[in-house]
């Protein structure tokens, strides 16, 4: 199974959004955090099973949630890297000043 890195800013990224779902509705934020790790464990299984939204980056829509991770995978060196979260109400090129 391919190995899942992550952009150092990722981490920020998340523990902002879980704080944000965690003070509208308590409990929420702990789910948020469950799906990103349930969706880290889906894409080593399915690395390819997204869509592209602009090449070679994929998009994984977190269900119940308003946002994405966007990842590369390169299978040549058995990796996926997860570049940003991406909520669905930002500009669509918003995360690309990572790539």
């Amino acid at each position: 199974m391919p190995e899942v890195n992550t952009d150092p800013r990722l981490e920020y990224d998340l523990a902002r959004e879980a704080l944000y779902h965690e003070k509208k509705i308590p409990g929420r934020g702990e789910k948020f955090i469950a799906e990103v790790e349930l969706a880290e464990m889906k894409l080593r299984r399915f690395p390819e099973i997204c869509a592209w939204v602009h090449k070679p980056y994929r998009q994984y829509i977190l269900k119940d949630f308003n946002c994405s991770l966007i990842y590369r995978y390169k299978p040549e060196d058995d990796e996926i890297y997860i570049v940003a979260l991406h909520g669905h109400a930002q500009h669509p090129d918003q995360w690309k000043d990572r790539i």
